[in-house]
């Protein structure tokens, strides 16, 4: 690869996940602000808790098995039409539960309808990951960030424009579902006449099975990987919905907030990693152990730098950046997150086993292992539900950060064991 093309996917890619990652923290202040602390908290709740969920109903887990099927195994229009369907499949779940809060009292109609549009937002971004993916695979990782990078910032400027000029949550969130669909639809007819490589067929097809028999044997392969990422969240987002049934809407985006820079250490540990998981993928399957060790190796060092800074910066810097956010709240939230220091440094700890713990998932899944990332996601989720359910309601915002750390911790365990005794960790 041109070291030119190698500083475009950096580039882009960088500036895609950066604003990706900034957008939650940018709309939920503004939210909280314009609109107060129970729409903030619903805002909160539905875009970084519940729509997180939905998105990852349509994103299916299929993404690492996309960006590493370098023969290829499945051509692109096997991807996208399977996406299709679990993009569809989270439209239903995500109608279906929040009937079923409305219909028991638990959220009110205009709540609901404002976390099914802002879950829909989501749900958008899991079936646009599908092109995303077929930029990285054939070479041009630039496309998709560039991608990202304008669809969100089209649908967060929409979005903050409409809630500073109607003050309606409801109406910011449609007009935003509305811009992503468009800027999704663009794209893709972009993509389709400017890279003829996601017209390739795979092996799958080329042993004549049909577009329907390619995507039952897609699925059949990846749902595990769906699985156990869809337990990943419910086990870090199990605190949020303790909170969201056991608390209030305020304190549900007071959470939001807490919870923040963990998500954005993830998703700063993604952004480093993302381009060097195709590779690693390649070095594997050419037998080139050595090179695939040294990738290891590279990426362990970085996340931990990584992590050390956001430890560090927490011990000096947590209570002031906490008074700063207050600031930019308003009068109303002082102290509200001061209070809270302790929590954000066990939250943020918990963030880095995360990225952690994210990394060793991707090893797994470049060694084709989902069935020991599900049983691993799988043990953790029961445990991670019976600590939410026991320290949430008794010690609140403080229970939640301690199950969320806890959780974090014996899912990075699951996948350190799993992964260094296995045949490729001993590298």
């Amino acid at each position: 690869m041109k070291k030119d093309q190698i500083r475009k996917d950096y580039v882009w890619n960088t500036l895609g996940s950066l604003l990706y990652a900034a957008a939650s923290v940018v709309l939920a202040f503004f939210t909280m602000r314009t609109l107060g602390a129970d729409e903030g908290g619903i805002f909160g709740f539905g875009f970084s808790t519940f729509g997180q969920q939905m998105f990852l109903i349509a994103y299916f887990g299929i993404r690492p098995f996309h960006i590493t099927d370098m023969k290829p195994e499945y051509g692109f229009s096997v991807y996208e039409s399977a996406r299709r369907k679990t993009t569809a499949f989270a439209v239903i779940i995500a109608i279906l539960w929040l009937a079923a809060m409305f219909l028991t009292g638990t959220y009110t109609i205009s709540k609901a309808l404002c976390i099914l549009l802002i879950a829909g937002w989501k749900i958008t971004d899991g079936y646009a990951d599908v092109y995303e993916c077929e930029c990285q695979r054939a070479g041009f990782l630039w496309r998709g960030g560039r991608e990202l990078f304008f669809r969100t910032l089209a649908a967060m400027g929409v979005f903050l424009a409409v809630c500073a000029l109607t003050k309606s949550l409801l109406f910011s969130a449609l007009a935003a579902l509305v811009v992503q669909i468009g800027a999704v639809a663009v794209f893709q007819k972009r993509l389709c006449r400017t890279v003829p490589e996601v017209f390739a067929e795979g092996t799958a097809e080329a042993r004549g099975l049909s577009l329907t028999a390619a995507e039952k044997s897609l699925l059949s392969g990846t749902v595990l990987l769906f699985l156990g990422v869809f337990l990943d969240f419910a086990i870090t987002g199990s605190p949020r919905y303790a909170i969201d049934l056991c608390l209030n809407d305020e304190t549900s985006g007071i959470a939001n907030i807490l919870f923040m820079p963990a998500n954005v250490i993830y998703l700063a540990a993604n952004f480093v990693m993302k381009p060097l998981i195709s590779r690693m993928a390649g070095h594997l399957e050419a037998g080139e152990r050595e090179e695939y060790g040294k990738e290891k190796k590279k990426l362990l060092l970085l996340i931990a730098a990584l992590s050390a800074l956001c430890l560090l910066g927490t011990v000096f810097l947590g209570k002031w950046a906490l008074s700063v956010a207050e600031t930019i709240l308003g009068a109303a939230y002082t102290g509200k997150l001061t209070a809270h220091a302790g929590d954000l440094f066990l939250i943020i700890l918990g963030g880095c086993l995360y990225a952690f713990a994210s990394l060793y998932y991707y090893l797994l899944v470049i060694q084709r292992r989902q069935k020991v990332i599900f049983l691993c996601y799988l043990a953790v989720f029961v445990i991670a539900v019976g600590l939410a359910a026991f320290f949430v309601p008794k010690w609140g915002l403080a229970g939640a950060a301690v199950s969320y750390a806890a959780s974090i911790s014996l899912v990075l365990c699951g996948f350190f064991l799993q992964e260094r005794f296995s045949d490729n960790g001993n590298l």
